[in-house]
């Protein structure tokens, strides 16, 4: 009976041990030293079908503005995602944009700074001192799995890399496996790669997934102790469960 007390008793802490969180498993960079100078790769996106632009136009001439400028019209007009979605101009499947009285012009494949020197250049035939601004909407990242606060977030700016996006989330929950995070990208012929990045390591710091490209995903993937830990109750009461029943068992043969 004491063996058998001392072989449960022993399966409990092996238990115990194995959901514990090591140090070396939740500490970024503990892999590699940090007194290093890094140069990130980062190739600038290029414009796609599906991708919403805002447009605006700037002039003396308020005849010019109201016929370019939609929100211009409005009073305490709202900026939200669903006004700017109204107000965008979303590139068509075959790249173009369609401007009021400019007509298409084709943007797909070039970077937004590229496309607003295009768009002014097209304008500038019909107007005469204008400056265009061209803004780019559909710049959104989403992060799941063992994330605080998991979810689509919204990016103003131009670049963002991975640390801020899990910044956004509130930073990987003590579950994450910081070894295998996933990013998934969208390529710009339609494709969707994705890459294992190891966060413990300083690999990522000169990767080209160190900055975000507009509709990445990162899953961070749960560490095996989390299964171990959430399982951790029902062994508990499967060994008090295994411990009675031989209580009850050795009480029935002795008497």
């Amino acid at each position: 009976m004491k063996r058998v007390f001392y072989i449960l008793s022993i399966l409990f802490v092996v238990i115990l041990l194995s959901s514990c969180f090591r140090y070396k498993d939740i500490v970024y960079f503990n892999k590699t030293g940090l007194d290093s100078l890094y140069s990130p790769e980062y190739d600038v996106f290029k414009l796609k079908p599906g991708d919403l632009l805002y447009f605006s136009v700037y002039s003396v001439n308020d005849e010019v503005v109201k016929m370019f400028n939609v929100d211009s019209r409005f009073v305490n007009y709202s900026f939200n995602p669903e006004s700017m979605y109204l107000l965008g101009y979303t590139v068509d499947e075959i790249g173009d944009i369609n401007l009021p009285f400019v007509g298409k012009i084709k943007v797909a494949g070039l970077t937004v700074d590229s496309a607003q020197a295009l768009i002014s250049e097209k304008v500038q035939e019909y107007f005469n001192d204008v400056t265009i601004k061209v803004k780019f909407l559909s710049y959104y990242v989403s992060l799941l799995g063992e994330v605080k606060h998991p979810g689509r977030f919204k990016i103003i700016g131009k670049r963002l890399n991975i640390f801020e996006a899990l910044a956004l989330a509130g930073d990987m929950t003590d579950y994450a496996n910081r070894t295998h995070v996933v990013l998934i990208r969208e390529n710009s012929d339609g494709s969707v790669s994705t890459k294992r990045v190891d966060l413990l390591k300083d690999d990522v710091l000169k990767s080209d997934v160190f900055y975000l490209n507009p509709n990445d995903v990162i899953y961070v993937e749960p560490l095996k102790s989390k299964n171990i830990r959430l399982n951790a109750p029902n062994v508990s009461i499967i060994l008090s469960t295994i411990t009675t029943l031989i209580l009850v068992l050795n009480f029935i043969i002795r008497n």
